[in-house]
């Protein structure tokens, strides 16, 4: 009974060290995300511009390759270019 009594008290403070150890990690990301924010206020306006400009030169590169890629398609199958209109870009994904 001696040995259970141990086994239940050495369960016990292994648990609770645990939980303990898992609150002060869950205290220090909370920490952290809040000191982000106050000092990382202005950023954000500056990081939407830049992924905007990033999207619109990325889709220009996409067009040009598909242009590109139509164009010596058609070439191969004799076609001409003003067999070739774009009615509508949007994006599939």
């Amino acid at each position: 009974m001696d040995k259970l009594a141990e086994g239940l008290i050495v369960t016990l403070l292994g648990m609770g060290a645990t939980f303990l150890i898992m609150a002060v990690l869950v205290f220090f990301i909370y920490l952290i995300e809040f000191l982000i924010k106050i000092f990382n206020k202005k950023q954000p306006d500056t990081v939407n511009e830049q992924i905007i400009e990033k999207c619109e030169t990325d889709d220009k590169k996409i067009i040009t390759a598909v242009t590109a890629a139509v164009y010596c398609y058609m070439q191969q199958q004799g076609k001409t270019e003003s067999d070739f209109i774009v009615r509508k870009i949007r994006k599939v994904i």
